[in-house]
């Protein structure tokens, strides 16, 4: 895979690397960070995908192993329910209703809720992009249904759209690598993430300085 279809893939998976991150974390730059760790991974591995067809599933794989390592740096400072706590709205919109409610499920219910229901990925799926068994997704479904009260949300429009300051974050990400054309099968992994790393400060840098450049590829 080519950096250009790369960017087209992330790009196209961006609602739901949003939904994901927002579901699962503390606050918008929070989940602007992993998104963009894990953009950055991908980029820096994309050599040990195998078929380009499961791109999507690997990238969310990874993006979801970025939640919880933030995960565990907020159980560090202060407790899950703590954080899950901080998460309301003051307006009342449908999907707030649910989104609060998916925020105060424990990691694990409430990730395999927002792949199911939100995303829409089947519970083989799931248990694919999560590696469980199915048995495991079907029974952490089942709680999650049983605390939500599933039919009285509007599950289409339940979380909100990615945010113009996460939508640029992640073009910028993106726009690091054409900028510096890293050749990832010729570095090694170490290397090509500490390339990437430094570039995307770089980038952060200049794109602080200048809200008028157009980081969109």
């Amino acid at each position: 895979m080519d950096r250009e279809k790369f960017t087209q893939e992330v790009l196209k998976s961006e609602n739901t690397m949003y939904h994901i991150a927002k579901g699962m974390l503390k606050s918008e730059s929070d989940c602007e960070d992993v998104v963009s760790e894990a953009v950055l991974k991908a980029y820096t591995k994309i050599h040990t995908l195998k078929e380009e067809k499961y791109f999507k599933t690997w990238l969310i794989r990874i993006l979801i192993n970025e939640c919880y390592k933030k995960l565990r740096e907020y159980k560090r400072v202060v407790s899950i329910e703590d954080c899950n706590n901080s998460f309301e709205y003051k307006d009342n919109s449908n999907y707030t209703e649910l989104y609060n409610a998916v925020k105060k499920l424990k990691p694990k219910i409430r990730i395999v809720i927002m792949l199911h229901y939100i995303e829409g990925y089947s519970v083989e799926e799931v248990g694919n992009i999560l590696k469980i068994p199915v048995g495991t997704v079907k029974s952490r479904l089942h709680i999650g249904r049983k605390n939500l009260k599933m039919n009285k949300y509007d599950w289409k429009n339940a979380f909100p759209k990615p945010s113009e300051n996460f939508h640029n974050k992640l073009c910028m990400t993106l726009d690091c690598f054409e900028k510096e054309n890293v050749k990832m099968k010729k570095i090694s992994l170490k290397k090509s993430i500490i390339i990437a790393a430094a570039v995307l400060a770089i980038g952060t840098a200049a794109f602080a300085s200048s809200s008028a450049v157009n980081y969109i590829v």
